[in-house]
């Protein structure tokens, strides 16, 4: 028999996910172009590749993700098969809102709270961008339930929630590679926590055993995949890979290195919209004010946040070398920090009473300046480039308050005007850091809050993502309007003044026959346009009158030879 409460619980994060599905799907409507970013070129590919051979032929963004999504993929309808994998993106994503709701319940806070939390957690950092088909959705959620099983795990010492946490890690890193962090962190927490008591010394083995067998489905994949194609390794990433190992001891004396770990640093203070992150190092340095099982669980958040800043810092400063880049080394990337921005927030939320006397929150105000300083010097603001904000979402509202008429496209524009604003908007940021300072004493309160910041900010996300994709990438609305009308890439041309490399991922043809489209389709003069066919321009004043204007962008053009 049911309890009432447990019904009620039950109940409540039901609702709380249709609340999130239809929040999430409602603001992941369609940007103009199906697919707008490289990544997204790779994906498809991989899911071609699978789909084809049934093997895949590069591991670089991880096998699972490409593995779903071939479910829904149709190699001769891209169209409907980008639809079909934006919805399951949403409902995917969606469903990490049940095990952050049940490790809100865990950690006993009121229904109110209990109910906010997660839909904050969900919506804030990836509902603007599920529109992109990318494995986030996906690596989400599975992390989500990484925090909730560890916590159990950590808690009850019972090997069954050690198992499954195994078995999620393995999916978690056959997504994205860099949740190798992750593992690292719980195995080092566990090791910490076992050796800190006595008690529960007697489960270390049956309990390290079955977290990493489960693991073993990875190892068996990876080892495979270097076995099938040596060149790229088992990562994939054996461009990038090569220079890491070269350049790895010489990296650890070279102050950029440093300097992109703070601003990674800087970026889940800034995310987290300050207060939740100062909790988090203040109860890590003051141990004495918690369990050990609380304890336990900020030593495993501090050192996934640390761990991951530390992997984009190794990966960034090599970015230039390995991809012949220049200017763009300090990045932050927000996408890889951003699972762990809900522990940090549901954990520091739970904290919250822990702090019961004002000497208490005398000592936690030199950690938030602390932070604030470090965030005037080391903004992530500084690191702003054009794909910033795809990449660092969960910052969008702040960096566009600063200045709402700007956004930072170009590398040189961007370092000028963050350094310009950094100091003001530390200064201003401090504002909010010490109204949730004040606002924390009731904690459903302050969760409206931060839930409003974090709606605008995902709104505001949103828009951005929308911008990029109409202003940079407006030439797939042309191709898009030429698949869904079906009409056949042996009529379609282009003229002298379309740049083709800006049509690199059509995918949708096949990597071998885009590339023929590319170099075959280009003429020298309207006039060379055959009967019955099409053509991309970006120049529709000179269109004769036996040409028709058929579709347009506003930058592209597609006109048809009657």
């Amino acid at each position: 028999m049911v309890s009432k409460g447990a019904f009620i619980k039950y109940l409540a994060s039901i609702i709380g996910f249709l609340i999130c599905s239809v929040v999430v799907y409602t603001r992941s409507k369609p940007i103009i172009g199906p697919f707008i970013f490289g990544d997204e070129y790779a994906y498809f590919e991989m899911i071609r590749s699978f789909v084809k051979n049934g093997y895949l032929t590069t591991l670089q963004y991880g096998p699972f993700y490409p593995f779903l999504s071939s479910l829904f993929f149709d190699p001769a309808n891209i169209v409907s098969s980008y639809e079909r994998i934006r919805i399951f993106n949403s409902i995917v994503f969606c469903f990490s809102y049940f095990p952050l709701y049940f490790l809100a319940i865990d950690l006993k806070f009121n229904n109110k709270s209990a109910i906010l939390l997660p839909l904050l957690c969900v919506l804030m950092p990836w509902s603007s961008l599920t529109p992109l088909t990318w494995a986030e959705s996906v690596y989400y959620c599975l992390y989500s339930f990484a925090w909730f099983l560890s916590f159990r795990a950590i808690s009850t010492h019972q090997s069954k929630y050690f198992f499954l946490l195994g078995l999620n890690s393995a999916l978690l890193i056959l997504t994205k590679q860099h949740a190798i962090i992750f593992i690292i962190s719980f195995l080092m927490t566990f090791l910490v926590s076992t050796y800190r008591n006595l008690s529960i010394r007697s489960f270390f083995s049956k309990n390290l055993l079955s977290f990493i067998l489960p693991l073993g489905l990875a190892v068996i994949f990876y080892i495979w995949n270097s076995k099938m194609n040596p060149a790229a390794g088992a990562l994939g990433y054996s461009n990038s890979t090569s220079v890491v190992q070269k350049r790895i001891f010489e990296l650890l004396s070279s102050k950029e290195l440093y300097y992109t770990f703070i601003l990674q640093i800087t970026y889940t203070f800034l995310a987290t919209f300050g207060f939740p992150l100062s909790i988090i190092t203040f109860f890590l340095i003051n141990s004495k004010h918690i369990k050990n099982v609380e304890h336990n669980f900020v030593i495993l958040i501090s050192l996934c946040t640390a761990g991951i800043s530390l992997l984009i810092s190794l990966f960034f400063n090599t970015f230039t070398e390995s991809y012949s880049i220049k200017n763009e080394v300090f990045l932050t990337n927000g996408r890889y920090l951003a699972p762990v921005l809900p522990a940090i927030i549901i954990l520091s939320f739970y904290l919250v009473p822990k702090l019961k006397f004002k000497k208490n929150w005398l000592k936690l105000a030199p950690v938030s300046i602390l932070f604030l300083i470090l965030l005037g010097i080391f903004s992530p603001l500084h690191a702003a480039f054009s794909l910033s904000i795809a990449n660092s979402p969960d910052i969008s509202f702040v960096s566009r308050l600063v200045n709402l008429d700007y956004l930072p496209w170009e590398q040189s524009k961007a370092y000028e005007w963050a350094a310009e604003y950094s100091w003001k908007f530390a200064l201003w940021f401090s504002m909010i850091v010490i109204l949730s300072h004040v606002l924390a004493f009731k904690r459903p309160l302050y969760a409206i809050f931060l839930c409003a910041l974090g709606l605008l900010n995902g709104d505001v996300a949103f828009q951005n993502i929308r911008y990029l994709g109409d202003v940079t990438y407006s030439e797939h609305a042309t191709i898009r309007y030429i698949l869904d009308k079906k009409i056949d890439f042996k009529n379609v041309f282009t003229d002298k003044t379309i740049y083709t490399d800006q049509f690199k991922y059509l995918f949708w043809l096949g990597t071998e026959e885009a590339n023929k489209w590319l170099s075959s389709s280009k003429i020298e003069n309207i006039n060379q346009l055959p009967s019955g066919s099409y053509l991309i321009t970006k120049k529709t004043d000179d269109i004769g009158k036996k040409f028709r204007l058929v579709f347009s962008t506003g930058e592209y053009a597609l006109v048809k030879n009657e």
